[in-house]
């Protein structure tokens, strides 16, 4: 391709003129290609940097959503305990009332409150387990998101790596413009 570039003197790339004006006309050109070609690297380096900080923000959630789950399973951890905690009183309750001598006046009064109590006794005893085992399931559950999420962290903290070897790769393509 040839470029003409008009000047006072003349035009520049013609056979008339001197050798310096051409040597100029190439720097001009050569400097302002270079110049363009340093903005299109550093607008790849900074898309570079904000892909590194879209995933280490991905890597933040994945770090919040295991800690919310650690705290689930170790509230309904301590949930169980107190539920078997409970029924182990309610246990005693009923041993007790069975236990109690119902004679004299007001024995058969006693005998079906006596019955009443245990028939609900026997009800949170049983609500109880039932809550165990639903709490029990969603620990289950809970752990395997968080062995999911770990792994996820693992994988993400490859791309991460990966990415900063991208942005050092971008960096020395720009450094060694000239």
């Amino acid at each position: 391709a040839r470029v003409f570039f008009d000047t006072a003197d003349g035009f520049i790339g013609s056979s008339d003129n001197m050798l310096q004006n051409s040597e100029s006309a190439l720097k001009f050109v050569r400097d302002y290609a270079v110049e363009v070609y340093k903005h299109a690297v550093s607008l790849e380096l900074q898309d570079e940097e904000n892909n590194l900080k879209s995933m280490e923000r991905d890597l933040g959630k994945l770090s919040k959503g295991q800690s919310r789950s650690d705290r689930q399973i170790s509230s309904l951890r301590s949930d169980i305990t107190d539920m078997k905690r409970e029924n182990d009183e309610y246990s005693m309750r009923l041993d007790r009332r069975e236990t109690i001598n119902l004679e004299g006046l007001d024995g058969e009064a006693l005998r079906e409150q006596h019955a009443e109590t245990a028939k609900e006794i026997e009800k949170d005893i049983r609500s109880n387990e039932k809550q165990i085992r639903r709490n029990e399931r969603k620990i289950s559950k809970l752990e395997r998101k968080v062995g999911k999420n770990l792994r996820d962290q693992g994988d993400q903290l490859n791309l991460i790596d990966k990415q900063k070897l991208k942005i050092k790769e971008v960096e020395e393509k720009l450094g060694n413009i000239k």
